[in-house]
């Protein structure tokens, strides 16, 4: 099983990038890269606007990743969301409304890629941060991705 944990940016109302990043890998790194980030943290959570002048630290951080097993999937958007929704299919603003919405779905569709590519097509354990405004719709497009997995493994 894998693990995979997200978190996003630019959700807020009026945001011109709305972006999801985050890491996927196999129980075992994910543990690993655990000691080695809590040692480095020394017990704080991290916050990169509260961290963005320590610069060592986020050097540390980085070459901890770098160094993993983790892979780094992201996607994300950049522009006027308002305008992109009205030029699409008439569908569009109902299966999206908000950027977040297709964010997520091209994210997750792209874990589902990589498992299949990278690792055998391993089934996922996906955590995002916590985002009540959006857990139903992330929890459908998960199961719809899930259910596309089954269908081709059928």
């Amino acid at each position: 099983m894998l693990r995979a944990y997200f978190d996003e940016s630019g959700i807020h109302a009026g945001s011109q990038t709305t972006i999801i990043c985050g890491f996927i890998g196999p129980r075992n790194e994910w543990r690993r890269v655990a000691r080695k980030w809590q040692k480095a943290m020394k017990g704080k959570v991290f916050h990169y606007k509260e961290m963005r002048n320590e610069t060592k630290l986020l050097e540390r951080l980085a070459k901890i990743l770098a160094e993993s097993r983790l892979a780094g999937i992201n996607m994300g958007f950049l522009g006027d969301w308002d305008r992109a929704i009205r030029s699409g299919p008439p569908h569009w603003s109902t299966r999206y409304p908000s950027c977040y919405q297709l964010v997520l779905e091209m994210c997750v569709g792209h874990l589902e890629n990589h498992s299949k590519a990278a690792w055998d097509g391993e089934p996922i354990a996906l955590i995002f941060s916590r985002q009540d405004e959006y857990a139903k719709f992330a929890e459908k497009i998960w199961r719809s991705e899930a259910e596309r997995a089954l269908d081709f493994y059928r």
